[in-house]
C-alpha cells in the first residue's frame, strides 16, 4: 500500500472517531434550550444566504415587511411570520464542541448550508449558521453568530430558514381586506359568456340564462379570484385576445378585479392584469372551473330553504301555518279549511322538498305547470316558489321562480312526494298504544 493511500486512510478514521467521540451521548428528553433570546415581534430585518442562492434581505417598515435584495418585492406576512417564529421559537439540544478547538469543515461549518441572521428594533444582531448532518439521524450541527459552541439542533430546523426571495415574495394577484365581499362575477371565455350575480344573498346565473346558482361553485370562483396567487413570474410569451377574461365585483369598490387568461404552460396558465406589471403563470384548476358548462353552475336543487325554520308554505290552493315553536309547535291548515294536521307528516314533506334534487337541467322542454309549490322560512321571512308539471312517463320537470331553465326529476322522486301531500289530519292519527 503507498504511504499516501495509508495517510489518507488514517485521516479518514481519526475524522469518523473524532465525530464518534462528540456524539456518543444520546440526545437528551427534554425540549432543549433556546438557541436565540429574542421576541418575534421586535425583529426588524433578516438575511438568508442559503449555498447556491443569492442572498435575501427582508426589512419591516411602517407597511409591513418588504424584499429589498436581490429583488424588491412585497414579502408574504405569512411566511414572514413563520419564519420569526421559528427564530423565536428554536432550540438545541447540547452543545458538542468549541469551534476554535476543533476542524470545522468536520462539521459542515466551514460552508454553511444555510445562514440565518436578523437584527432588532433595538440595533442587536443574532445569527446561526447549519453545517451538516450528525452521524444520528435527524439532527444538524450549527454555530451561532459570534459563538464558540458548535450546537446540535434538529434536522427540520433548518427547513424554516431555507427560503429564497420568491419562497418569502407576497404571491398575491390582489390587495383585498379579509371581508372583502364579492358581488359579481362576469366571465368572458371560449364556451360563452357567464355572469353572477349576487342578490339577497343568494349567487344566480344571469348569463346565458336565468337561474339559482349552485353557491359553492360562483363562491369558489370568487374565492379562487380573490385569492389567487403567482405560481410563477415569466419574461416569454404574451397574448393579443386572452381566452379568458374575469372581472370581479367587490362590494364597497369602485374598480372590479381583472384577470386575462391566455395559453397553457404545462399545468398552469399564462395570465396577466392591470394591477401588475408582470406577466406570471396561474394555477390550472381555476381555469378548469371557468371552463366548465353553463349547466354546471346552476343549483339542481327544488328548495335552499332549512326544514326548521319554515312559518308556512302553500300546496296549490292549500296553506299550511306553523304556530309556536320547539315541540309544542303545531302545523295547522289554515285555507281552503281550518284542521290540525300531523306534524311528522307535515315535517317529513317538508324534508322531503327541501332534500330533493333534479337529474340534470333541461332547456328548450315544452313545460304546462300542474301544481304551484311556495315555502315561507327564515328571519327575515323568504318564499320559494316552485312549479311542478304533468308527470310523464320517466320523470317530472320542475321550474323555480326566475328561472329559464328545468329541473328534470325522477317519476319516482315526485311520487314520494305526492304521497305525502295529502297530509293527515291530527285528529285522524292513530293512538299511540299505552304503556301497559
Amino acid at each position: 500500500m503507498k504511504r499516501s493511500t495509508v495517510a489518507a486512510l488514517a485521516v479518514l478514521l481519526l475524522l469518523g472517531g473524532y465525530i464518534y467521540f462528540f456524539e456518543r451521548e444520546p440526545a437528551p428528553e427534554s425540549d432543549g434550550e433556546p438557541v436565540f433570546d429574542v421576541e418575534q415581534d421586535s425583529i426588524v430585518r433578516v438575511d438568508i444566504r442559503e449555498r447556491g442562492e443569492p442572498e435575501v434581505t427582508v426589512e419591516k417598515n411602517d407597511d409591513g415587511w418588504r424584499i429589498v435584495a436581490p429583488i424588491e418585492a412585497d414579502a408574504d406576512p405569512d411566511e414572514i411570520d413563520n419564519l420569526l417564529r421559528s427564530a423565536a421559537t428554536m432550540s438545541f439540544e447540547r452543545a458538542v464542541a468549541k469551534a476554535s478547538e476543533v476542524d470545522l469543515g468536520a462539521f459542515g461549518l466551514v460552508e454553511p448550508s444555510v445562514t440565518f441572521s436578523f437584527r432588532t428594533e433595538a440595533g442587536e444582531e443574532q445569527g446561526l449558521a447549519f453545517g451538516s448532518d450528525t452521524p444520528t439521524s435527524g439532527n444538524r450541527y450549527a454555530r451561532r453568530q459570534g459563538d464558540e459552541d458548535i450546537l446540535v439542533v434538529a434536522s427540520h430546523s433548518s427547513l424554516g430558514f431555507e427560503k429564497t426571495a420568491w419562497d418569502l415574495r407576497d404571491k398575491s394577484l390582489f390587495d383585498l381586506s379579509e371581508d372583502a365581499e364579492a358581488t359579481r362575477i362576469a366571465i368572458d371565455r371560449p364556451a360563452g359568456r357567464l355572469v353572477f350575480a349576487r342578490v339577497d344573498g343568494d349567487w344566480r346565473l344571469e348569463e346565458p340564462f336565468h337561474a339559482r346558482a349552485e353557491a359553492y361553485e360562483a363562491s369558489g370562483i370568487a374565492s379562487q379570484i380573490q385569492s389567487a396567487e403567482m405560481q410563477e413570474i415569466v419574461t416569454d410569451g404574451d397574448f393579443d385576445r386572452p381566452d379568458f377574461t374575469v372581472r370581479l365585483e367587490l362590494a364597497g369598490e369602485e374598480e372590479p378585479l381583472v384577470l386575462e387568461i391566455g395559453e397553457k404552460r404545462d399545468i398552469d396558465y399564462l395570465a396577466r392584469s392591470p394591477s401588475r406589471a408582470d406577466r406570471f403563470l396561474v394555477d390550472g384548476a381555476l381555469v378548469d372551473d371557468l371552463a366548465k358548462e353553463a349547466s354546471e353552475y346552476v343549483s339542481k336543487k327544488l328548495f335552499h330553504y332549512s326544514t326548521f325554520q319554515v312559518h308556512r308554505f302553500r300546496i296549490g290552493e292549500r296553506t299550511i301555518e306553523k304556530d309556536g315553536s320547539g315541540e309544542e309547535a303545531v302545523w295547522r291548515e289554515t285555507a281552503p279549511q281550518t284542521r290540525d294536521l300531523d306534524r311528522s307528516v307535515v315535517e317529513d314533506l317538508l324534508y322531503k322538498l327541501n332534500s330533493t334534487s333534479a337529474t340534470e337541467i333541461a332547456e328548450g322542454v315544452a313545460f304546462a305547470p300542474k301544481v304551484t309549490i311556495a315555502v315561507v322560512s327564515g328571519d327575515p321571512e323568504r318564499e320559494e316558489t316552485t312549479e311542478l308539471g304533468e308527470p310523464g312517463e320517466d320523470a317530472v320537470y320542475a321550474r323555480r321562480e326566475g328561472d329559464d331553465v328545468l329541473l328534470k326529476l325522477p317519476l319516482a322522486t315526485w311520487q314520494e312526494i305526492e304521497a305525502l301531500v295529502p297530509l293527515t289530519p291530527k285528529a285522524e292519527t292513530e293512538p299511540e298504544p299505552e304503556n301497559p
